[in-house]
């Protein structure tokens, strides 16, 4: 940023760069929390009759 200031960028230059970078971070950031949270759940789920039986024994 400061090589930015030094260069000559105004301030509304380096306020909307600084907000692109946290938007691109923070949709990168949830795109990823939803892909592994995906794929944890479909992990979870294809795991949990073998782990939990729902309270039935088996005879």
């Amino acid at each position: 940023m400061a090589i930015r200031l030094s260069l000559g960028a105004g301030r509304s230059r380096l306020i909307r760069q600084l907000l692109t970078e946290c938007f691109l971070l923070t949709a990168a950031a949830g795109l990823l929390g939803l892909g592994a949270s995906n794929a944890l759940l479909r992990t979870g789920f294809a795991l949990l009759p073998r782990i939990v039986p729902f309270g039935l024994t088996q005879e």
